[in-house]
């Protein structure tokens, strides 16, 4: 959020997993989704990243945030892949996976279906050498 800055103005705020106001900030979040209409964007992994990472390592905030949900909410990951080839402008690629609602949220599935999803997502937008696992 220092960086990034006018993030505030769109609504933003940060969540500082060495301080006392996680548990608070993580509420607040869980409060926002259990209004209807509220959308929240989430980074698991804790900061931004390239998107062409072929791991995603989450962090354990939103598996603290989704039990605290409790209206109806569904759970969406976006692997939003951006590329210039040829071209001068780039484009960019939104590869959507619904990953249920907070009702059924396993968060050890959710890790392992949106890295199955963003590699997936990878090979269809990006040409790249085949690595092992």
């Amino acid at each position: 959020m220092e960086k990034k800055w006018w993030l505030r103005y769109l609504g933003s705020f940060s969540v500082d997993p060495g301080k006392l106001s996680v548990n608070e900030s993580l509420a607040y979040a869980a409060e926002i989704l259990n209004e209807p209409g509220n959308l929240l964007l989430f980074f698991p992994q804790g900061n931004l990243e390239s998107v062409h990472i072929r791991t995603i390592q989450c962090q354990d905030g939103i598996s603290q945030i989704v039990p605290q949900i409790t209206g109806k909410c569904q759970l969406l990951w976006s692997s939003n892949i951006g590329e210039y080839f040829e071209s001068l402008l780039p484009s960019v690629y939104f590869n959507m996976l619904d990953c249920g609602t907070a009702e059924d949220f396993d968060f050890d599935r959710f890790k392992q279906d949106i890295n199955r999803h963003h590699r997936e997502s990878l090979k269809k937008s990006v040409r790249f050498t085949v690595e092992e696992d």
